[in-house]
């Protein structure tokens, strides 16, 4: 965790679907399928994969000192963020997005536009914070309302068609409690200042790894695998069908070191997936055998209650 200050170029990951914020120089398209006109600015999106347009530069919208504390962004912070590829800032403004009539779209404008200065200012909002919370990478989870508007910015799995890449939607949602609405640094890649900003936080203990017994382990790894299954918003080159289950036919590259020439290959589990299918399909026999032989009279498997009354007995 580093705190970030002004002037950090950063890249920004949406807390649910850990897509990156994301801009590049296409822009919205003059009319939409359903009639409504866009803005024809710059497309704002979030995608999945580590690229130069999801970097951001954070600037300040007031005086800050050359160098120490005071270039700290904090909570409550009035901000601007600039994207460094195409060296425009972001912004929003009361024209509908592009999926959803409702909310408004996303762009960007040039910063010599003065006039549209008022639609680039967000106000960050870390969550559980008090003024004078600094605000750091990886844990400090926030919200970013436009200044003007008060809509928060949003992304939702639903992914644009073709004149978008097929990327996912970045909205201004106008529901303040939407707790889909955080977003999180996910790395600070140069400071604006020259300086050694990987060393610049103050000394942290390193934090205790907490034991976890197998079973929470395991629950957990189950949840995060159907979160993330249910964010996918479009095909990949790992996916798999259930044909291909039992055998195990697809793997999934996990870690690769090409220097090295070595790799970390992902596959299912073979005994618990044949032990488990045995176990579902001799429970379902059972049970579908004992519901037919009850709708001809015969009662195969006793009731509970009566086998507890021959016990008593």
């Amino acid at each position: 965790m580093t705190e970030i200050r002004y002037f950090d170029t950063v890249t920004i990951k949406h807390k649910d679907s850990k897509q990156f914020l994301h801009s590049h120089v296409e822009k919205y398209p003059l009319r939409y399928d359903d009639g409504r006109i866009s803005s024809q600015g710059q497309q704002v999106t979030c995608y999945p994969h580590n690229d130069t347009n999801n970097q951001w530069q954070v600037l300040p919208t007031k005086e800050i000192p050359e160098t120490g504390r005071g270039r700290v962004v904090r909570h409550s912070d009035v901000i601007q963020l600039k994207h460094i590829v195409t060296q425009t800032l972001l912004m929003t403004h009361d024209v509908a997005s592009p999926l959803m009539a409702t909310n408004q779209e996303f762009t960007t404008v040039d910063p010599a536009l003065e006039e549209r200065r008022n639609d680039t200012l967000f106000q960050l909002q870390l969550n559980d914070a008090n003024d004078g919370t600094a605000w750091k990478s990886l844990s400090g989870h926030f919200k970013l309302q436009h200044l003007p508007t008060k809509v928060l910015l949003w992304t939702h799995p639903k992914a644009l068609p073709e004149w978008a890449f097929g990327q996912q939607e970045v909205n201004g949602n106008k529901n303040q409690q939407d707790k889909t609405t955080y977003w999180y640094v996910d790395d600070i890649l140069e400071d604006g200042t020259g300086n050694d900003f990987k060393n610049r936080t103050v000394h942290i203990e390193p934090k205790v790894t907490k034991k976890r017994s197998f079973v929470k382990k395991f629950v957990e790894l189950q949840i995060l695998m159907l979160q993330h299954n249910a964010g996918l918003t479009a095909d990949h080159p790992y996916a798999s069908d259930p044909i291909e289950w039992p055998f195990s036919l697809s793997g999934v590259s996990f870690w690769t070191n090409n220097e090295k020439q070595q790799q970390i290959y992902m596959i299912g589990n073979l005994l618990g997936f044949w032990i488990c299918s045995i176990g579902v399909s001799i429970f379902v026999g059972i049970m579908g055998a004992d519901m037919l032989a009850r709708r001809r009279g015969l009662d195969p498997i006793e009731d509970s209650t009566s086998l507890f009354s021959q016990v008593i007995k």
